[in-house]
């Protein structure tokens, strides 16, 4: 059995126990004979760690154990074939593996969460309704984007502003927490995240939960007005390098945080040489950070897309995304002379006339 810090488990004895279980108990079954010898993982979702494993005998397994705090857990028999389920100390659940898998308590937090996301998926059925009508009239690709982009957006406010309302009325169980976890990336500010949090009592046993506030601070504390935070990574060469180097030299530097498999950052790529191209000889320079990459193919992708300005290799910790609050990217920013930062979230023509605006005068 496998075993991790964060959750401690205990086999369950041969001796049939008179009282009910101290941990958690799983008992399931699948629902597909040709399963049977196949292995099924569990892990904790929050914390993307496996913490145990069992195989598949005349269609059924089990997973018993002490948890140290309540947790989302995941079942995953294939990438296609899986179920989520909440659970704490004392509960026993059953589980069907199937499409879609059948997750009974009798009647507790599972069944109701199961309810919730059911009630939740409907929001999203015009999509799927006006994307099958897109596909008949053979609109596909970026056509089709841009026919559903709106509604996508529509749709995803309903569905926030709906997960918040079943988040007040669970708010004292594991429901509310999931559901935060669903839609904490959302949540713009501290202030309104903190509020938030403040009654989701089970908030707290998640590390998305708290790792998201981290990047919630780094935003508020590089907003524009805010001198810049330093991080150090590596040279195109290899050698150490820091952001202070270049930001706070009597110059204004974009600074473009990309990685090399990222579509919106290569589709910035032009943009950035053509400031590069008109202003770099003047106070002015971009600068990349790389980010979440693998050091040869920020390489790579310097040399084939021509991006012939200065570079940071910042991927070997989240420091420089945590810093500055960034949970995607590209994150165009821009710093005056003296390390205060201008701006941020700079795209396309909007960032080009910012930085014109710089040198009209």
């Amino acid at each position: 059995m496998e075993k991790t810090l964060s959750l401690h488990f205990l086999l369950l004895g041969t001796i049939a126990c008179p009282t009910p279980p101290k941990g958690f108990v799983i008992n399931g079954t699948v629902e597909d004979a040709n399963l049977d010898g196949k292995t099924i993982y569990l892990w904790d979702y929050d914390k993307d760690t496996r913490i145990d494993s069992a195989v598949i005998a005349e269609g059924a397994f089990s997973f018993s154990g002490l948890l140290e705090n309540p947790a989302l857990l995941r079942l995953e028999l294939q990438p296609s074939l899986f179920a989520y389920i909440l659970t704490e100390n004392g509960n026993t659940i059953s589980v069907v593996m199937g499409d879609p898998s059948i997750i009974d308590d009798n009647g507790g937090i599972n069944s109701k969460s199961r309810l919730i996301d059911s009630t939740l998926n409907t929001i999203f059925t015009p999509y799927e309704q006006k994307q099958k009508e897109l596909e008949e009239q053979g609109i596909t690709g970026d056509a089709m984007l841009v026919e559903l982009s709106p509604m996508i957006k529509e749709l995803f406010s309903q569905y926030k502003e709906a997960s918040i309302r079943y988040m007040d009325e669970n708010k004292d169980n594991l429901i509310g927490a999931s559901l935060l976890l669903n839609i904490v990336d959302e949540i713009e500010s501290l202030e309104k995240f903190d509020s938030i949090c403040s009654v989701i009592t089970y908030s707290k046993y998640f590390k998305t939960i708290a790792s998201y506030r981290e990047k919630l601070e780094g935003a508020q504390r590089t907003q524009p007005g805010n001198m810049f935070i330093d991080f150090k990574g590596t040279a195109v060469d290899g050698s150490e390098i820091a952001l202070s180097e270049f930001v706070g030299k009597g110059k204004y530097v974009l600074v473009d945080f990309w990685a090399s498999w990222c579509g919106p950052c290569k589709g910035e790529i032009p943009n950035l040489k053509e400031l590069h191209e008109k202003y770099g000889n003047k106070n002015f320079m971009v600068l990349g950070v790389n980010v979440w990459d693998k050091k040869d193919a920020f390489e790579k992708a310097i040399k084939e897309e021509g991006m012939v300005w200065s570079h940071i290799y910042a991927s070997q910790d989240k420091s420089a995304t945590e810093l500055y609050g960034i949970d995607g990217i590209p994150q165009i920013m821009l710093f005056a002379p003296d390390g205060t930062i201008v701006e941020r979230n700079l795209r396309g023509e909007e960032m080009k006339a910012k930085v014109a605006e710089l040198f009209k005068k």
